[in-house]
């Protein structure tokens, strides 16, 4: 076709008038615009919504939905309905944003979009860097469906197994180091370990193994976190509570997809509480009635140290009180030592 062209431009074909001339260019134009297009004709656009109140730290939904796959040259539209500004940047709060698309400040109701290329295929995290907490990513694999690229061995039980066990490996380092950077170094580590295998769950729809081992990078970043606060470094410590909530937010909507309410509820109430220990330190915990929001068995709620868990009379939910004021509540009438419900519970 180009040598075709190349003729043309040079004189080398012959033709009897202009007209003719016109109508060979128009038709070779008319090929190569058919023959570009065809490489667009399955592109698809995708829509992800910033809803209302995304931007608080306890919202159960940021960027819907949180986990998209679309293919090259797909479109993807970010809207913000939420009535404060956000950004769609890639990258993450970890590593910071990577310059593949940044929308910029977008207002309430603002839209921005962008369409994947090659050099795109792979995991595309991205996050809001006004509201951290605020993330989500992308999966782009090639018009035919198939993992390229960047995630050549996405996908692989292999490699999601060896991520599993330097995991571990790093994580028993821990143990044995004394030294603040040492200890939090093996635990940031493991927790990115355990993070690569929960995206190859993923991308092999095992959710049940990709819930676990989000939750292991939450752990792993939650005990970097306290460590960072013992060691006095607040900020870093704030930074590893954020990523220990996120972890626990994937897991939770690993849970969603396998139907397991009860664990996404707990998952959902874990990520919570990390991103308030951010705000108000390690030792922060949720209220009873907020723990019980998300579903959790009243057997599992937690509470601070040194207050001990009762339930109230009149309708058995949970409440946390000091030690000496349990006995005088019981008397009461207002409390009792377990829950009536709940034939486990021991008296």
């Amino acid at each position: 076709m180009f040598d075709f062209l190349k003729w043309i431009y040079l004189g080398k074909m012959r033709f009897s008038n202009m007209v003719t001339l016109k109508w060979v260019l128009f038709f070779v134009c008319g090929i190569v615009i058919y023959s570009s297009g065809a490489n667009y004709s399955h592109a698809e656009e995708f829509e992800v919504i910033i809803p209302p109140k995304a931007s608080e730290i306890n919202s159960k939904f940021h960027f819907v939905p949180s986990d998209l796959q679309v293919k090259v040259l797909d479109q993807v539209i970010w809207k913000n309905n939420d009535s404060v500004i956000h950004t769609v940047t890639s990258g993450s709060f970890s590593s910071g944003p990577n310059d593949l698309f940044n929308s910029g400040p977008l207002e309430p109701g603002d839209t921005f979009s962008y369409q994947f290329v090659w050099e795109d295929t792979g995991v595309v995290t991205y996050f809001c860097t006004i509201h951290p907490w605020v993330n989500a990513l992308i999966t782009v694999i090639d018009p035919e469906g198939v993992p390229v690229g960047n995630v050549a061995e996405s996908g692989s039980l292999e490699f999601a197994e060896k991520n599993v066990v330097r995991a571990k490996e790093t994580a028993d380092l821990a143990l044995e180091f004394n030294e603040y950077d040492d200890v939090i170094n093996s635990h940031r580590q493991a927790a990115r370990h355990y993070t690569a295998a929960a995206l190859e769950y993923d991308l092999l729809k095992d959710n049940q193994n990709s819930a676990k081992y989000y939750q292991e990078a939450a752990l792993q970043f939650h005990y970097a976190a306290v460590q960072l606060e013992n060691s006095g470094q607040i900020l870093e410590s704030t930074k590893h509570h954020y990523l220990a909530g996120i972890e626990y937010h994937n897991a939770a909507l690993q849970y969603l997809e396998l139907g397991d309410y009860q664990n996404y509820g707990k998952q959902f109430a874990e990520s919570l509480l990390n991103k308030r220990m951010a705000k108000y330190g390690s030792d922060y915990v949720l209220s009873p009635k907020l723990q019980m929001n998300y579903s959790l068995d009243p057997h599992d709620v937690v509470c601070k140290a040194d207050y001990e868990l009762i339930f109230k009379s009149t309708n058995f939910q949970p409440a946390c009180v000091k030690p000496s004021s349990v006995e005088k509540l019981i008397k009461r009438g207002w409390a009792s030592g377990h829950d009536p419900q709940h034939m486990d519970m021991k008296s």
